[in-house]
């Protein structure tokens, strides 16, 4: 009798504890993580476009969904392209991103500031907040334009270890100019001189000298063209 006793008061014992650590094998959890701290857009022409992505990571276990995306400010300048519904949430398996793509498109001379909130259904709160930030410039020169949108003109990014190699082939020969890049506050970075005797240049840049977001910025004579790079 003493010894069933015994048993039973140590099944009672031991049962929550070994209960208890199946749960946390079994339940686990997702761990929302940004990876993308802030959104600095820098000058853009106004009624111009341009696109960044809002990185984010599952660094739990079990899968992670987000539902909604808001942006608190200015809805009509900073766009969400992706933005996820409460039918169709996105979903982030373990261990892994999704990127959240931000359109600014600036409607006037001004700067602009804004939020962005993310909430997840494994959350019962809104999660970390993101800062905005981008500036409406008027296009001071009609003759820039896009390095990829002139037809004479091929424009390559090739990505290798650590540095990162910008090329442009051209049709005919290059006119005298230089080809320069700048950091997205205007800080020179590096800048070579263009050969009037060749149809093809190279920049080379290590990516510890390269700024996330950089302005690309070619000239040939008087005509100017530009390229805002994106590093990931």
């Amino acid at each position: 009798m003493k010894n069933t006793i015994l048993l039973i008061l140590l099944s009672f014992i031991l049962l929550p504890s070994g209960m208890k650590g199946q749960a946390e094998i079994v339940l686990g959890s997702p761990e929302f993580e940004m990876i993308t701290k802030s959104l600095e857009y820098g000058n853009v022409i106004i009624g111009k476009e341009y696109i960044l992505p809002v990185r984010i990571k599952n660094s739990g276990v079990l899968m992670l969904s987000l539902f909604n995306v808001i942006i608190e400010y200015d809805t009509t300048v900073f766009v969400i392209t992706n933005a996820p519904k409460i039918s169709n949430p996105i979903s982030i398996y373990p261990n892994d991103t999704v990127d959240i793509q931000i359109k600014f498109k600036p409607l006037a001379l001004k700067e602009y500031k804004s939020k962005l909130f993310i909430k997840s259904d494994d959350y019962k709160s809104y999660l970390d907040t993101l800062i905005i930030t981008g500036t409406g410039i008027k296009e001071t020169n009609s003759s820039v334009q896009e390095i990829a949108d002139i037809e004479s003109l091929s424009f390559q990014t090739i990505d290798e270890g650590n540095s990162i190699t910008f090329s442009i082939i051209t049709e005919s020969v290059f006119e005298d100019g230089t080809f320069a890049i700048y950091s997205q506050e205007g800080k020179l970075i590096k800048s070579i001189v263009v050969s009037s005797n060749s149809t093809e240049l190279s920049v080379s840049i290590s990516k510890s000298e390269l700024p996330r977001l950089s302005l690309i910025r070619f000239t040939q004579g008087e005509k100017t063209y530009v390229h805002k790079h994106l590093r990931e």
